[in-house]
């Protein structure tokens, strides 16, 4: 059971952060900016996912689970702002 509720967890995370980097295109016209953006999300996503597999320290598959959804979770607060920020212009 705990396997099937990370993996479920894991695949809302890769979600968020595809949704994100996608958006990313439309919110951010100057790629430096964006450059900017993508490496430090995914910069602090790495240093996340190696935080929680030093602290929670799981074996086998949910290592990996563990190590992409932390790694994954750091982009959920930008989807959730690109989110936003494309319902509002919709909404003009």
């Amino acid at each position: 059971m705990e396997l099937y509720l990370a993996s479920v967890v894991m695949l809302l995370t890769i979600a968020a952060a595809v949704y994100t980097q996608a958006q990313l295109a439309k919110h951010i016209s100057n790629s430096a900016q964006r450059w900017v953006v993508r490496t430090s999300l995914i910069a602090i996503g790495i240093g996340f996912a190696w935080v929680s597999n030093s602290t929670y320290q799981p074996s086998g598959a949910l290592q990996f689970i563990v190590c992409i959804t932390a790694f994954c979770i750091t982009h959920v607060p930008s989807a959730c702002i690109l989110y936003l920020k494309r319902k509002r212009a919709a909404q003009r």
